[in-house]
């Protein structure tokens, strides 16, 4: 767009949620036999795990009456079964049993979500034109490195989009005034390229053995998932999952 073009565009509301891959779990949050309710993107969700170990993530609502998967649903074998009539259904969203039935509808099924396993992480693909996953998550090598502690969770729930997080990665003047650097400092690398965003800045930190200068590199896999590493005082491995849940 032309930058008159920009100027005339409302910066509120936000259009739409963006694309890409979010975290909605911790893999050890969710064993074999368990179900987990979600609700994210404006949506409910239902996250099983079969008794083979597969997780699956579907549309929370039974396309039979309408019930909630995710409350009161059971796994049975591979599938998760309706509370409301038994119905069941696989991981990719295909009604595998009507217990009362001489035969499966035709019809009868639920929206199966894309979803990966990684760094510990449950990442789900979410696209509001619904097209398949267009990259994928890298794997993070200290998550299994002896090298390094376990993560440390924290959550927050936050009224804001995530346009405005991923704006956090160059908004370089905060640095300073919001989490102690002596300087505000000016990045030597920005790199974008679609989906990915890379910056590397140096750091100054004032302690009490006197400055230590460090290296602060991110790198933004869409609008869902980063890592910051920094390097001077401690090195540390920041991920920030950034996930929508309602307008």
């Amino acid at each position: 767009l032309a930058m008159n073009e920009i100027r005339k565009k409302p910066r509120f509301p936000f259009p739409r949620y963006p694309r890409g891959w979010f975290q909605v779990a911790y893999v050890d949050e969710i064993e074999p036999g368990q179900v987990m309710p979600l609700k994210y993107f404006g949506k409910d969700f239902v996250l099983f795990r079969n008794e083979s170990g597969e997780l699956a993530m579907l549309d929370a609502f039974c396309p039979h009456l309408g019930a909630h998967l995710g409350y009161g649903g059971k796994v049975v074998g591979d599938s998760i079964r309706c509370p409301f009539h038994a119905w069941e259904f696989g991981a990719s969203g295909k009604c595998t049993a009507v217990p009362y039935a001489k035969r499966i509808p035709a019809k009868a099924e639920m929206k199966a979500h894309p979803i990966r396993e990684i760094n510990g992480l449950v990442m789900a693909w979410f696209d509001v034109d619904g097209e398949p996953p267009a990259w994928e998550i890298p794997k993070i090598p200290e998550y299994d490195s002896e090298e390094w502690t376990p993560y440390l969770r924290r959550r927050w729930q936050l009224r804001t989009h995530n346009q405005e997080m991923a704006e956090n990665v160059v908004d370089i003047a905060h640095f300073k005034y919001v989490h102690g650097m002596k300087i505000v400092p000016q990045p030597h690398l920005v790199e974008a390229s679609y989906p990915t965003l890379r910056m590397e800045t140096k750091t100054v930190m004032e302690t009490p053995m006197g400055d230590v200068e460090g290296i602060l590199s991110v790198e933004c896999h869409g609008f869902g998932f980063s890592t910051s590493r920094f390097s001077g005082l401690v090195r540390t491995t920041v991920i920030a999952s950034v996930t929508p849940i309602d307008d």
